[in-house]
């Protein structure tokens, strides 16, 4: 009796990990990989990695600062992306990216990235 016990103690551990939880992921990749896409000159790139990090913005603390930086990208569809990720925020950490949302929605040059803004300020007011 004594032996089975032993060897489901070590089942447990070896099964569960030690502990140990992975970062959470989106596509595969972390937010700190997300993060450093959105630097990339490839602009394909940049605008899915502007996507991938809103599965991640409420989980990972590296989400939202990228996501913030890529409000200023000089391509209009990662901003316009960048915005609807931070959009899925709620409660008191909305109030942290509401002012680049609006100044995104008043300043933008592009109409579909002030209406992306318009809707993340929508959804974080709710």
């Amino acid at each position: 009796m004594v032996r089975r016990v032993a060897w489901a103690a070590v089942l447990v551990v070896v099964a569960g990990g030690c502990g140990k939880t992975p970062p959470p992921q989106s596509g595969g990749r972390t937010a700190g990989y997300w993060a450093e896409v959105l630097g990339q000159p490839d602009v394909a790139l940049r605008r899915k990695a502007a996507t991938k990090l809103g599965s991640l913005v409420l989980i990972d603390p590296v989400a939202m600062p990228a996501l913030v930086e890529a409000l200023k990208d000089s391509d209009a569809e990662v901003r316009a992306n960048a915005a609807r990720s931070l959009g899925v925020y709620s409660g008191a950490r909305g109030g942290e990216v509401l002012p680049a949302l609006r100044e995104l929605q008043e300043r933008d040059p592009d109409a579909k990235v002030r209406q992306a803004a318009a809707k993340a300020i929508e959804k974080l007011s709710e």
